[in-house]
């Protein structure tokens, strides 16, 4: 019977459980992806496996229909990063996306990939995970207190004081104290040495000001655009991409190169990262020479469709 512990906020099995083989949650702990994928993934394992399908068999739903609105409001973040994020579990096939009615793109089904040597690599090492399971790493380690518990054997009197102490204990008491004060008269003849002192070091910063302007610039536009809210360890990536960026270009055609992303017709709604930016800058850099060298038109692309990105794919055809 349902106790009503959800109402507090308390998980409790009798308010409902989802059943889950060990293998997909070792998997999943291990597995190299963000914590919003593990999120997603996690919200799909409820919509599945978290319901009965058949009493009688106790057979759970392996699929359901779910929409991006629901993915988003069930890990809490902007709904053009949850849709990339899922994109993403559906390249590295932890997630499968089926559309069992080709003429309807809306209807789609989401199953969880239970067969994890189907995993892409790079998220998941494998026979680390293999090594782990025969090493019994997940194996619950609780033990019963009488297998910690011991007793002393039994003492004769021919081995204990009159107050009922043993003797050898005694003997290694008078040892241990008479060692004791010999030490310490020998350390007080010992002239003492003063410890060298660590000078601190002086650590350099891992990202430079430049690294941080090109992330801050890229957060302003998304400002600008209406996002308010941004993954936790965002400014880190977006760091990191910066400093990547910078080996191959500049501070002001990177803004450039983002300003274009933002005025484009296609790109202007799917820019939610650097990574993006990092893509789609050699493409820039070609539309940027072609316009200088006379060869293209700096107004076309602008107003395609949705569904051209712009007149730079044209261009590398040619």
């Amino acid at each position: 019977m349902p106790k009503g512990d959800r109402e507090l906020l308390k998980a409790d099995i009798e308010d409902g459980s989802t059943a889950v083989a060990n293998l997909l949650l070792e998997a999943l702990a291990a597995a190299n992806i963000s914590g919003v994928q593990k999120g997603l993934v996690l919200f799909l394992i409820r919509r599945t496996y978290g319901w009965v399908k058949d009493s009688e068999t106790n057979e759970r739903f392996k699929e359901d229909r779910i929409t991006l609105n629901e993915w988003t409001a069930a890990v809490d973040s902007e709904r053009s990063y949850v849709s990339r994020q899922l994109r993403d579990l559906i390249d590295n096939k932890k997630i499968i996306k089926e559309r069992p009615d080709p003429s309807d793109r809306r209807y789609k089904l989401y199953t969880i990939n239970t067969m994890i040597d189907e995993w892409d690599n790079s998220c998941l090492n494998k026979q680390r995970l293999i090594k782990n399971t025969t090493q019994q790493l997940f194996k619950n380690t609780t033990v019963s207190l009488s297998k910690y518990t011991t007793v002393d054997p039994p003492q004769s009197l021919d081995n204990t004081e009159p107050n009922g102490r043993p003797k050898e204990i005694l003997n290694k008491d008078i040892n241990k104290s008479t060692s004791t004060k010999v030490d310490e008269q020998a350390q007080q003849k010992l002239p003492k040495l003063s410890k060298p002192k660590n000078k601190p070091k002086n650590k350099e910063p891992k990202y430079s000001e430049d690294d941080k302007a090109v992330a801050n610039y890229l957060k302003n536009k998304l400002k600008e655009r209406g996002v308010t809210a941004l993954p936790r360890n965002w400014h880190l990536k977006e760091y990191a991409i910066a400093q990547r960026l910078l080996k191959k270009s500049s501070v002001s055609e990177i803004r450039e190169c983002i300003n274009w992303l933002f005025t484009d017709d296609f790109w202007h709604d799917k820019v939610d990262s650097l990574l993006t930016v990092e893509r789609q800058l050699p493409k820039f850099q070609l539309r940027k020479g072609a316009i200088k060298n006379g060869r293209a038109d700096p107004t076309r692309g602008n107003n395609q469709g949705a569904n051209k990105q712009d007149d730079l794919d044209e261009l590398v055809i040619r």
